[in-house]
């Protein structure tokens, strides 16, 4: 039965009761409207899309999820919340080569544009420039205009003619030369 002198929120349900401190807090924050946005599947985005300390199972930043998902909504969330767009990932890798190693162009061209680093490297030396540019994306889909647009913003930056193979750039870091001058 229920008891009239406790008529607060004792009585919601525990998960009412978080989703209304949730709101509470968001709303305090001034973050509402990104809980609102939609993601490319139509469900409303979740805390850990606009909070940028969020870890996936793996123990490392929701961002590289939000990558592999190409979900752009997500991922300039991240960012505007104070994400670092250079945040390192599994074999040091940032968002920005990840999304690179995966041919996923289209979110290497917004990470660019939101100032990832091109020269940052893995474990394994891969860089954006290598990867751009022995990329076997072909035809003219999106992934292909995205790398060329990627493509082109390197060469004008003078990445290209910088470009180093995973094995001398492994080289280069072991000898302290990593990054080379420009």
């Amino acid at each position: 039965m229920r008891n009239p002198r406790r008529e607060g929120l004792e009585w919601l349900p525990m998960r009412r009761h978080l989703s209304i401190v949730l709101f509470l807090v968001m709303a305090a924050a001034g973050g509402l409207g990104l809980i609102a946005q939609e993601n490319r599947k139509g469900d409303a985005m979740s805390i850990s899309d606009i909070y940028p300390d969020a870890l996936d199972a793996r123990g490392q930043s929701i961002i590289f999820k939000r990558v592999m998902e190409e979900d752009m909504a997500a991922i300039e969330a991240l960012l505007d919340a104070g994400l670092d767009v250079d945040i390192r990932g599994s074999f040091n890798a940032t968002p920005a080569l990840r999304a690179a190693i995966a041919d996923i162009w289209p979110v290497v061209e917004v990470l660019l544009e939101r100032g990832a680093d091109p020269m940052v490297t893995d474990r394994r030396g891969l860089t954006i420039p290598w990867l751009a540019t022995t990329s076997r994306i072909g035809g003219d889909g999106p992934r292909a205009r995205a790398l060329g647009r990627v493509r082109a913003r390197l060469a004008d930056q003078g990445y290209l003619s910088a470009m180093y193979s995973p094995q001398e750039v492994t080289r280069m870091v072991t000898e302290g030369r990593w990054p080379p001058a420009p």
